[in-house]
């Protein structure tokens, strides 16, 4: 996750502490904020909830439905999908094929959307020449080769 931010993303914080000989990650939450009397849930939605999917369903998920989304109902788009691109490919370079759309929500305030923070990045290892996403880049079949991206993926206005 600390690579994540060297790059550009906004990522929930985190810090590598020893404890017992033992090295843990403390990641700071991110839908919490300091209230009167303790801690209030700030209110999130998944992108499962924003794709109106259940998780069954979630092989149809795609980052250009995502992309989608947030073209018509994010309040900053063109920063939003310039994020939702470094994160792409991000994952695919990092190897976290976990990219699933429960790791991707949004901050909802009762009228306005927000990306949150990335979180839940888990890089793999890759044995072979190939590794597929958790999440579709554009919609169409798995096997689709991520080549496709430049001509229809994510794509994000020029600014």
């Amino acid at each position: 996750m600390r690579l994540a931010v060297l790059v550009g993303l906004r990522v929930a914080p985190v810090r590598l502490v020893g404890t017992a000989g033992k090295d843990v990650l403390l990641i700071q939450r991110f839908d919490r904020s300091p209230g009167e009397g303790g801690w209030l849930r700030k209110g999130m939605v998944s992108a499962f909830t924003l794709f109106g999917l259940d998780e069954l369903m979630a092989r149809y998920a795609s980052y250009q439905d995502l992309a989608e989304i947030i073209r018509h109902r994010f309040e900053t788009p063109r920063a939003t999908l310039h994020e939702l691109f470094g994160r792409l490919v991000f994952n695919i370079l990092c190897g976290n094929t976990d990219d699933h759309a429960g790791n991707h929500a949004a901050f909802w305030d009762g009228t306005t959307l927000m990306l949150t923070p990335a979180y839940d990045i888990c890089p793999q290892g890759r044995a072979g020449n190939e590794a597929g996403q958790a999440m579709l880049i554009t919609g169409e079949e798995p096997s689709e080769p991520a080549s496709g991206l430049p001509r229809r993926g994510c794509a994000v206005p020029a600014q």
